[in-house]
């Protein structure tokens, strides 16, 4: 009888050592498909952070634009040049590019 519970003993512990090392190979699939996961999600996290970096530079300058537009309609407004809102684009030009008489 000793023979065969050393034989079972031996089986178990076998069985148990291919069980531990199925386990270990699942659990570094798993690592790897976590691994390839965050690697896109921080190229993703990346590009979106270069595109916020991007809008905030736009919206600056779009301010900035802005603020100097307004400065010219104020000198236009003192000086009481006539604007393309008022005239044709024809008769704009004309006016801007013809030195008054």
């Amino acid at each position: 009888m000793p023979e065969f519970w050393d034989h079972v003993s031996w089986n178990v512990i076998y069985l148990c050592s291919v069980l531990f090392t199925l386990q270990k190979r699942d659990q570094e699939k798993e690592l790897v498909q976590l691994s390839v996961a965050h690697e896109s999600q921080q190229d993703l996290l990346q590009r979106l952070q270069q595109r916020s970096t991007k809008v905030r530079k736009l919206e600056e300058v779009c301010r900035k634009q802005e603020k100097v537009i307004e400065k010219m309609e104020q000198l236009l407004n003192k000086k009481q040049v006539p604007t393309s809102r008022g005239l044709p684009k024809r008769v704009f030009y004309l006016y801007t590019v013809r030195p008054r008489v």
